[in-house]
């Protein structure tokens, strides 16, 4: 891929990213790459690469809140947690 095709690839991710829309997604996705199969794809994959990785980090970050919730709970303050020196 060359650097005008990865560019083109960005602007379009960016339209479609602030986009609310699953729908109007897809019609922006469509209208944007146009005849283009080989744009279209790369668009579609690197969209699915975005939406995967976000789905991943929220799962992340809903475990960290379960395990700190689960570890405050168990100490109060007369019982400070232990020091990992």
């Amino acid at each position: 891929m060359d650097k005008q095709h990865w560019k083109h690839i960005a602007r379009i991710l960016d339209l479609v990213l602030k986009t609310q829309s699953e729908q109007e997604r897809h019609i922006i996705i469509d209208n944007e790459c146009g005849d283009d199969p080989v744009l279209k794809k790369d668009v579609n994959d690197f969209y699915r690469s975005v939406i995967d990785s976000a789905s991943f980090w929220e799962d992340l970050s809903r475990s960290r809140n379960v395990l700190t919730a689960d570890m405050l709970k168990k100490y109060t303050k007369n019982d400070p947690p232990p020091d990992n020196k």
